[in-house]
């Protein structure tokens, strides 16, 4: 997958809510579009973003290494502390998100790193939770791709879809949508075979559907999906942005054989 290129004209906010943006690890070097579609969304909703650096820790928790996703969690921890006060904390990868989430029980029983982790946590908003809807000038169908964090961890796929109608998009239910599409966090890594045919499931069904896009929340599942086999992919937020009056997200200008 190749790197997106960032679009930088993020609209400056001077009032209204503060939120402290995570690029998150692998999003900021492959998708740095991702972002700077947030923030236009979110300034349009009259909030602003601070960037708040630094990994979650989840794919080292996903392989088992609890001592170093706890050092990840707990320097994000502290920079979060030292940017002052924030409305939420929010980051455009569903996964990272579902971490998050959870973090207070990384440190359970740790009476100084519990209690820090829970205030993090309670600050989570995820980005489809965080922009509500408004309406738009969309017109493709989109085949909603809620990831497997949004449906089991945060509970909030509904939120994608509602975006999207509202943006004017004509989604559509991707068969067997509850099944993952093989990603999961470092799966696709470490169980490359398993993964593929989970894939390949994911891909058929969708095509059934006819979409003109596959929208999802989290950057594992795009990276996953992508491919000359498959139908565009985009992050919700980029769909959200360019319904809005933003930049056309630049991969729906490529020529796909999924034929």
């Amino acid at each position: 997958l190749k790197a997106r290129a960032a679009v930088t004209n993020v609209p400056r906010v001077t009032a209204g809510k503060r939120v402290a943006l995570m690029p998150g690890c692998v999003q900021q070097t492959l998708a740095p579009s991702i972002d700077a579609a947030i923030q236009r969304v979110l300034a349009r909703r009259d909030m602003g973003t601070v960037k708040l650096e630094g990994c979650c820790g989840a794919l080292s928790h996903h392989l088992g290494r609890t001592g170093e996703a706890k050092a990840h969690a707990r320097a994000v921890i502290e920079r979060f502390e030292a940017i002052g006060a924030v409305d939420a904390v929010s980051i455009g990868a569903t996964g990272c998100s579902a971490h998050i989430a959870d973090m207070p029980h990384l440190f359970a029983g740790d009476p100084v790193w519990e209690p820090r982790a829970r205030a993090f946590a309670a600050k989570l908003r995820d980005f489809s939770s965080l922009a509500e809807p408004r309406a738009g000038s969309g017109k493709l169908r989109v085949a909603w791709q809620a990831p497997c964090s949004m449906q089991n961890s945060l509970g909030n796929a509904g939120a994608g879809r509602a975006l999207l109608e509202a943006a004017g998009f004509d989604v559509a239910d991707i068969p067997e949508g509850h099944l993952c599409c093989g990603s999961a966090g470092s799966y696709s890594l470490l169980q490359p075979e398993i993964a593929g045919a989970l894939r390949s499931r994911k891909l058929a069904n969708t095509r059934a559907i006819a979409p003109g896009v596959i929208a999802t929340a989290n950057i594992g599942c795009l990276i996953h999906l992508s491919g000359e086999d498959a139908p565009p992919i985009v992050h919700l937020a980029e769909l959200i942005d360019w319904a809005e009056g933003g930049p056309k997200p630049a991969v729906l200008d490529q020529t796909r054989g999924a034929d």
